[in-house]
This record gives structure tokens, sequence and C-alpha cells, in this order.
């Protein structure tokens, strides 16, 4: 039974991953269909290995919460059901991801994956094997966070825009570049905090973060005199390019623990003892990245066409600030180990910068038909694998 349950559990959560890594990747660039002058397969590959990287160097953050943090399974002491349970609650998973990504809707595999384990976890032990203040916080992220990352873009907008109104013509592209030293801060502080102390995590971020930061600005002026065109626009451009870099990193390290997280219950449950808990996440992570890459190469830009430009329509300057205040509030989530969703991160990001500029600019109807997928996925995923549970766990 050993066996069957980990070939299953691992071709079940390969294609979770496949279908989370085709979400993800379509959500980063759809946000960059604003700009006509990129090579699509190139950036396609790009991403895919920038998700891949927050996925093995951060991913751990959210796989930990779903691994220790919903469900008690030390108070469990049937591996045969906490198994079954594992299987259904991925298989639940694994079926609405795919009715999502069959409709080109881009749903939250985060959700599902917290209802499927929820699912699951009643089924096993009723209530009392869950950590319901968990649950809680978890699930109160869910109303937060598109508010928090609408304030932020239009906030990151409005700024810019005032900023360029104010100074000179170019005030607003350096204001970016403060925006996209934070990101970088960011990112290294969350990898570094791991390892080092807070205090040298700090200093290392803000050194490193300060000489990418000119490098890079040394490099986009080259590139934009060579080019000779309209330098705010260009600039533009290629600061989108960037932070798509930084977005598909923040939804690697997000969104691995979907996978990774249940697929590591699952090893802890049939070989507890004989691996350690490092190689068991190592693991999970590292399998479950695999399979990012090659679902966002093949599935992604069934997504992209969704978000490019059927919610608000984008300019390279919306399509930046989108970029950056989703990367900031994924990173806020990533920090606290929180899985909430990065599709409604993105959504408060979009509607935040289309009610910005007007709300002539917004397209209500795909902003709800998106919010109803989510909305109807949790609890149906929920219901299912609490069901297949049930089932299971009498016929084996």
């Amino acid at each position: 039974m050993y066996i069957a349950s980990i070939v299953i559990g691992a071709i079940v959560v390969f294609l979770i991953a496949m279908i989370n890594g085709a979400n993800d990747i379509g959500k980063s660039l759809g946000v960059l269909s604003s700009i006509r002058r990129i090579n699509t397969k190139k950036m396609y590959l790009l991403n895919a290995i920038f998700m891949c990287a927050g996925a093995l160097l951060i991913g751990e953050y959210i796989s930990k919460t779903y691994a220790k943090g919903i469900v008690n399974y030390s108070f469990i002491h049937d591996s045969r059901r906490v198994t079954l349970g594992l299987l259904s609650a991925m298989i639940s998973i694994l079926l609405w991801a795919w009715i999502s990504i069959a409709y080109k809707i881009p749903v939250s595999i985060s959700q599902l994956a917290v209802g499927g384990l929820l699912g699951s976890g009643i089924a096993i032990c009723s209530v009392e094997c869950v950590f319901w203040g968990k649950v809680f916080i978890i699930v109160f992220s869910w109303l937060i966070t598109p508010l928090v990352a609408l304030s932020i873009s239009v906030m990151l907008y409005k700024l810019n825009f005032l900023v360029e109104h104010l100074g000179r013509q170019d005030a607003g592209v350096k204001l970016a570049f403060v925006y996209i030293f934070f990101a970088m801060f960011t990112i290294q502080y969350l990898i570094y905090s791991r390892i080092i102390s807070v205090f040298h995590a700090i200093n290392y971020s803000a050194l490193l973060s300060s000489v990418l930061t000119i490098l890079l600005y040394i490099i986009v002026n080259r590139l934009i005199r060579r080019k000779n065109m309209d330098f705010n626009d260009l600039f533009y451009d290629y600061a989108s390019v960037t932070t798509s870099f930084m977005l598909s990193f923040s939804y690697g390290a997000h969104d691995v623990g979907n996978a990774a997280g249940p697929f590591m219950i699952l090893l802890e449950t049939l070989y507890d003892g004989a691996l350690s808990e490092v190689i068991k996440m190592t693991a999970a992570t590292l399998f479950s990245s695999v399979a990012f890459l090659i679902g966002a190469l093949i599935w992604g830009y069934r997504i992209a066409e969704t978000i490019g430009g059927k919610i608000v329509p984008l300019v390279p300057v919306t399509s930046f600030t989108v970029q950056l205040s989703t990367s900031f509030t994924v990173f806020i989530l990533v920090a606290l180990g929180i899985p909430s969703s990065i599709t409604l991160a993105l959504i408060g990001s979009l509607a935040g910068v289309g009610y910005a500029r007007g709300l002539k600019y917004v397209n209500t109807r795909t902003l709800l038909k998106i919010n109803a997928m989510w909305i109807i996925g949790v609890p149906s995923t929920m219901l299912l694998s609490c069901v297949l549970t049930s089932i299971s766990t009498k016929l084996f």
C-alpha cells in the first residue's frame, strides 16, 4: 500500500503543481500584455525559472503551514486513514483546478488546498484535529488580501502620478527604481533570514539591493539611449519585464506549498522517522518545482489570455504598478506563512489601478466571474474531499 500511495500521490501532486505553474505564469505574463516588444517565448521560460527559484529558496514558509498548521495529523494514529484522506484531498484539489484551467479562469489553488485538507481532516477525526485558530487567520487573510493589494496599488500609482507632475520629467522613473530596490530587498531578506541573524540579513539585503538597483539603472539607461526612443515609455517597458521576474519569484514562493505541503505530509505519514524533515521538505519542494516549470510552459498561455487586459486595460506604467503591488502583498503573506491567494492579490492590484484611473477602466463582469469561481471553489473542494475520504476509508 505504501508504494501505491506514494506513486498515486506523486502523480496527483505533479499534476496539481503543473496546473499551479500554468496559473501563476499566466497571471505574471498576462500583466505584460501591454508590452509588444518582448519575446514571448523567452519571457515564458525566464519567468518559469524565477518561479522555480522562489519555490526552492523560500517555498518552505507556506509549505510548513500546510504540513503542520491546518490539521493536527499527530492527533490521528491510523496511518491508513491519514493516507487515504490526503490522497482524497489532493484528488479534490486537482479536479477543481482542472475545471478552472479548462474555462481559462485563474483560480486560487491555495484556497482549494486549504479546503481539501480541511475536508479530509474533518472526515477522518471530526473537528477535533483541526487548528481552527490558524484556519480563521487564513480565511480572514482571504478577505483582506485584495484590499491590501488594492490599497498598495492605488498608493503606488497615485504617488508616481504626483511625483511626475510636480517634479522633473524623470522623477517618476527615479521613484520607480526606489520601488524596485525595496522589492529586491524584501526577496533577499526572506532568503537570508532563514540562515543568518535578522541584523545581518537586513545589512546584506540592503547592500546587495543597492548595488543591483544601481547596475539596473545604468543598464536600462544605456539600452534606452541606443534605441533612441522616449525615455519614460521605454523605461516602463523594461521595468515591467524586470518586476515580472520578481512577481514570478513571489508566486513560486507562495504556491509551491499547495503541492509540496500535502506531499510532505504524505511522506511523513508513510516514512515516519525514516527520513529527516529537511530531506522530506526538499524532496517535496524540488519535485513540485519541476512540475511548476513544465505546467507553466505547456498551459500558461491560457490564463494569460484572461489576465491580459480583460479586467483592466493595461499600459506599461500600470503594468509595472500592478506587478509591484502584487509582489509586495504576496511577500507579506509568505513572510507570515499564510496561504492566502495570489489570485486575489493580483485582482486587487488590477482593480486598484483601474479605480485609480476611473471606474470606466474596470471590467466588473470579468472581475465578478473570477471572484465567484474562488468563492464556489473552496466549499466545493472541501465537500468533495470530505466525501471522497469517507468513501475511501470505508472501502479500503
